[in-house]
């Protein structure tokens, strides 16, 4: 039988007409599997919305979110001071202002000793205002840091015990970790370029004079470590004994690595130099202008040449002095601009005990210069620490 014989025709198109017809049936049964997809996975996605309708999510507010804590948190769950305290640092942070901050007690305390530089720690001065980068100002000579032989003025602190800087909330915490009790050890972990070190050191007891005063030739130095409580009456003492000495005939003042302290330490020390009543400071605030005046003094240097040391650390009130000794009287900086931090904070007592410190003014020169994120630039640049002191003298009056 040939291929192409009549009754292979036919059973070609027999084959045909099946193949067409089973095909035709699965076509419908994909058709109406199709259907039945899309009918369960419409199901499955209204299920699935109603689902996500119905599922409660919790608000943003304090007493949901304790709630969550409450019932969800493996930790020790925070008491409701302790609640209070994180709810209200957190109302501070929101600012995103470095200068404002909760403080409870313990951390009034600790600004306290800070400011009047007596407290239980290891001798290192911070540059705190920047956050990311917390750099070492000085070492104390005698301290715990300075015993060690490593630590170096513009080293990076990193860690402190282990726990990297960076998961302090403030730089007042750390500077609060790094303090404790005498005779306890801490572990800090510097940066120094591109290499780290890491030191334990023993903490104990820094005390260190708020100023000091010297004499070279006909010169009189005031060093001012820190604008703390008692100042004024400092001040005044160390105005006698420059009187006392016929021979000094100008007076420098030392703010270098100062970062500042109390506004009225700052009017006090500007009023031995300047006339009373006169204009030293003007303040701008959100819906005042303000000018602060020098107070009398029964005692002044106001015939006296003066001139200022300054660096990228003099910050707040040395900034002040340095700008008001200048406006008035024509008072040359000598060393590096200064940091620029040309904002007043006020301490602002709670019913608790507690107190916020808030950022409520911006200060000017009496000249009305604006210095915040700016700083001041100096007459006499000189960035070497050894060599400043000898410029200031031959260079400054």
């Amino acid at each position: 039988m040939s291929e192409n014989s009549p009754h292979n025709q036919d059973e070609l198109l027999d084959n045909q007409m099946n193949q067409a017809q089973q095909l035709k049936k699965l076509q419908k049964t994909n058709q109406i599997q199709y259907i039945i997809i899309s009918l369960l996975l419409i199901g499955l996605f209204l299920g699935g919305a109603f689902w996500y309708y119905d599922y409660k999510i919790p608000k943003a507010d304090t007493t949901s979110l304790q709630n969550i804590i409450k019932n969800q948190y493996i930790g020790n769950i925070p008491t409701e001071t302790e609640y209070n305290v994180g709810i209200n640092k957190g109302l501070l942070s929101a600012l995103k202002d470095p200068y404002s901050d909760y403080l409870t007690k313990e951390d009034k305390t600790k600004l306290n000793e800070s400011l009047n530089q007596k407290y239980f720690g290891v001798g290192i001065y911070f540059n705190t205002f920047n956050k990311s980068k917390i750099t070492v100002i000085n070492v104390l000579p005698n301290s715990p840091a300075s015993k060690s032989g490593v630590i170096e003025p513009n080293d990076i602190l990193i860690e402190i015990d282990g726990k990297s800087v960076t998961n302090f909330e403030t730089p007042e915490l750390i500077v609060s970790a790094i303090k404790g009790a005498e005779n306890t050890d801490v572990e800090l972990k510097f940066l120094r370029n591109t290499e780290t070190y890491s030191v334990k050191l023993t903490r104990s007891q820094i005390k260190v004079d708020l100023m000091t005063l010297t004499f070279k030739d006909e010169t009189a130095i005031v060093k001012i470590n820190s604008f703390g409580e008692g100042l004024n009456e400092i001040m005044e003492g160390f105005v006698k004994k420059i009187k006392d000495k016929p021979e000094i005939k100008r007076v420098l003042i030392d703010v270098t690595d100062n970062g500042g302290g109390l506004l009225t330490s700052a009017v006090d020390v500007i009023s031995y130099f300047v006339p009373a009543n006169q204009v030293i400071l003007q303040e701008k605030y959100k819906d005042k202008s303000d000018k602060i005046q020098s107070t009398p003094k029964n005692l002044n240097l106001n015939s006296y040449p003066v001139a200022v040391l300054v660096n990228g650390n003099s910050a707040s009130a040395s900034e002040i002095v340095a700008g008001a000794l200048r406006d008035i009287r024509g008072a040359k900086l000598i060393g590096s601009k200064t940091y620029g931090k040309g904002v007043v904070q006020q301490l602002i007592p709670l019913t608790n005990g507690d107190n916020i410190k808030l950022t409520i003014a911006e200060w000017l020169t009496p000249n009305g210069n604006q210095i915040n994120k700016k700083g001041l630039e100096v007459d006499i640049k000189i960035d070497s620490k050894v060599e400043v002191l000898e410029t200031a003298l031959k260079s400054a009056f």
